[in-house]
């Protein structure tokens, strides 16, 4: 029968027996056990696994509600054929692993960049443009000014003006090297070895 379980593991049963009436058996159907939420979890796992029947290794992440609240969990959907040949397929390897701890993380950083994003955009923006014009203005009053220590006054203020303006591009620039490498950073963290351990298996046949 479609999507007939063939093994899980003791995972796998303990989070069915707490989402679910039933307890997940050898030989029920895994969609048994999938929750027809209002995420579209249900659909998206049938449509998941119809490519991994396929033949295609499919990878996603998702946020999945539970018992104990949202998560994020990474779902594998692993073809597993018959002595490797690829034209015998025996069943739909699936791992759910917990991620959510490197999900925040990672979410938490996308919130930070963008926060760190929008401060350069204000600094080499909002702020440098007024700069800009003192700078520019200073001069033609240098040479309106009439009395001595009123050219004084105004070559001081350009000179404060100036550091001001290395300033913030010295700001803007360091800014903009963090953001970058903490972007880059994102991407590398390791998924810790205690989620994959807590991974949910069945393998399913082919319909």
């Amino acid at each position: 029968p479609e999507s007939q379980i063939l093994f899980f593991n003791k995972k796998a049963k303990e989070n069915t027996l707490l989402q679910n009436a039933s307890e997940i058996k050898i030989g029920g159907s895994v969609l048994d056990h999938i929750p027809k939420t209002r995420d579209n979890l249900f659909e998206t796992f049938t449509e998941e696994f119809k490519k991994a029947v396929e033949g295609e290794f499919v990878v996603s992440e998702k946020e999945i509600t539970s018992h104990e609240g949202a998560k994020w969990c990474r779902c594998e959907y692993i073809p597993v054929y018959e002595n490797n040949n690829p034209t015998n397929l025996i069943g739909i390897a699936v791992t759910i692993i917990n991620i959510d701890q490197q999900k925040q993380y990672e979410l938490l950083v996308l919130k930070q960049n963008e926060m760190l994003k929008e401060m350069v955009q204000i600094q080499s923006h909002q702020v440098r443009q007024p700069v800009a014009n003192i700078l520019g203005l200073v001069p033609l009053l240098i040479e309106e000014s009439l009395t001595t220590e009123g050219i004084e006054i105004l070559k001081k203020l350009q000179i404060t003006t100036q550091h001001l303006d290395d300033i913030i591009d010295k700001v803007v620039s360091n800014a903009s090297q963090f953001y970058a490498r903490k972007k880059s950073n994102i991407s590398s963290q390791p998924v810790a070895s205690e989620q994959k351990s807590a991974s949910q298996k069945s393998s399913l046949p082919k319909s």
